[in-house]
């Protein structure tokens, strides 16, 4: 399970003609295109954008990326997928005991992502409720590295981590306590420790394409 900061409910399978169906934050978009270092502002609408067309010369890797790459080893790609691998496993940890004070997701996560997801696991925590189920599988991330400081990172996930309600073990209601395929576009930026996760936002597909 994961919140965003912008969520669509069900299209069809990707693969079926729907192209781009990402909203990315409208100031975290104006930073990719200039290729600049600037402040991501909190997430507004705006148009579908396709993050391995921003900027210039952008370097892309797709590929799973099994364990974290340190900040000083891999490819600037690579690091970024790690960096995205290692912020989507700290909240899948973290929602298992509504923990917003999760060592991993504060070394993780920044931003407007980090805010967003404290403050979902501090409201999981006040009304009773947990994560159960299997983690979810990642899938194969794309990265487009846009700038020294920024990347994106796209991804469709099969998410079977679910919200229950503690004391009854039964799923909540609305999107967190169902089973999903999503298709994930993210936002990295770099700081002093390495990428770590500052946006996001995802679309509900019926399915991800086979790996």
């Amino acid at each position: 399970m994961k919140p965003v900061i912008h969520r669509v409910a069900a299209l069809p399978a990707l693969g079926s003609g729907l192209r781009s169906p990402h909203l990315l934050a409208a100031g975290v978009l104006v930073c990719a295109a200039l290729l600049t270092g600037c402040r991501l502002s909190p997430a507004a609408s705006s148009p579908a954008h396709h993050p391995g067309r921003t900027g210039t010369g952008a370097r892309v890797v797709t590929g799973h990326v099994a364990a974290p790459v340190s900040s000083g080893g891999g490819s600037v790609a690579e690091q970024v997928a790690s960096g995205w691998l290692a912020a989507m496993a700290a909240f899948q940890s973290a929602a298992r005991s509504a923990d917003a004070n999760e060592p991993a997701l504060l070394a993780t996560t920044v931003g407007p992502m980090l805010a967003v997801e404290t403050s979902y696991l501090r409201q999981m925590q006040a009304s009773g409720e947990l994560a159960v189920g299997p983690t979810a599988d990642l899938g194969t991330p794309t990265v487009a590295v846009v700038s020294p400081r920024l990347a994106t990172v796209t991804d469709c996930v099969y998410d079977a981590e679910v919200a229950v309600d503690r004391a009854t073990g039964q799923p909540v209601v609305g999107l967190a306590g169902q089973v999903e395929h999503e298709r994930f576009s993210s936002v990295m930026e770099r700081t002093t420790t390495g990428w770590e996760l500052a946006e996001q936002t995802a679309v509900e597909v019926t399915a991800c394409p086979a790996s």
